[in-house]
């Protein structure tokens, strides 16, 4: 989920080794404390997941190349491959940028009640800059009755703005630690070696791993070459369409194809399906399938 709004941000936070990307101590813990670390492991999972969608995407195997393409275009239709991969590729040098500073929270405890909105109405601001924190794009104004992790159906994570080249990336708690759900691919994976339970199932089962919600916060902030991605919203026949998931997502393909590079989520499920490699792949629906390739 993404927001905007021109404020000025000062703040002593934790950086992560060797990086430029921020996670708060005050909700994350400071450096080895368990939600620090999970944060850290899934940055590092997030780059890898761009990593390697660039290099499939640019560099596909002849024995897969019909999987991968038929991935990409059921999700990006005919838009151009380099297009797609810039993205990825400035993801992943985002978290080691100078440039492109982003802080992840933990929580939503640095977020206050405004006082001086007198109990007129409820506004929300950065406790640590005294700024008001911007409603959901959806919303038409900066009001709204509860903090966003609240929302039922916006209660995973999103992202603001503190300068024009500067993010906030807050994980809902729910997110960190989602019930039943490994925080990371490489567990998914793990837990699923022979390939039986992910078989026939849609990539949506996956994608809600941490890497992967950051994966989705992060293309909010990409602001190089017109590369930055929202939450795309569109009219399907009539109905009103939150372009989350595979299904969704897709269907902007055939109702608003120029609108798919736009899309943080569609570059969510990509890179999730992507990463798989040889445990499972996705084909051109979006369901993951087991393969065997021969000599990788």
């Amino acid at each position: 989920m993404l927001q905007f709004s021109p404020w000025i941000a000062l703040s002593a936070l934790l950086t992560l080794s060797n990086a430029l990307t921020i996670i708060d101590p005050a909700s994350c813990g400071p450096a080895g404390a368990p939600n620090a670390t999970l944060v850290n492991n899934a940055l590092l999972e997030m780059t890898s997941i761009a990593d390697m969608a660039v290099d499939r995407l640019l560099h596909p195997n002849d024995q897969i190349n019909s999987s991968v393409l038929g991935f990409l275009k059921s999700l990006f239709g005919n838009t151009p491959v380099d297009r797609v991969v810039n993205v990825y590729k400035r993801v992943s040098e985002i978290v080691h940028s100078v440039e492109a500073g982003v802080t992840i929270y933990c929580n939503e405890n640095h977020i206050k009640e405004d006082p001086a909105a007198g109990g007129r109405s409820a506004r929300w601001v950065d406790s640590t800059n005294n700024l008001v924190v911007p409603a959901p794009i959806k919303y038409a104004s900066f009001q709204r009755p509860i903090p966003i992790c609240m929302l039922a159906n916006h209660g995973r994570a999103y992202t603001y703005e503190v300068l024009i080249a500067s993010r906030i990336i807050v994980l809902c708690p729910s997110t960190i630690a989602p019930t039943g759900t490994p925080p990371l691919l490489g567990d998914i994976i793990s837990e699923d070696i022979s390939g039986i339970l992910l078989k026939n199932q849609p990539i949506d089962v996956i994608d809600y791993a941490l890497s992967c919600t950051l994966l989705h916060e992060f293309t909010h902030t990409v602001l190089m070459q017109n590369l930055l991605t929202v939450d795309v919203e569109f009219n399907a026949n009539g109905t009103h369409v939150d372009a989350y998931g595979y299904t969704n997502s897709s269907m902007l393909v055939s109702t608003h194809e120029d609108l798919t590079v736009k899309n943080a989520d569609s570059f969510k499920i990509l890179g999730a399906g992507l990463f798989l490699k040889n445990y499972e792949w996705v084909d051109g629906k979006g369901v993951i399938q087991p393969i065997i390739i021969q000599n990788l």
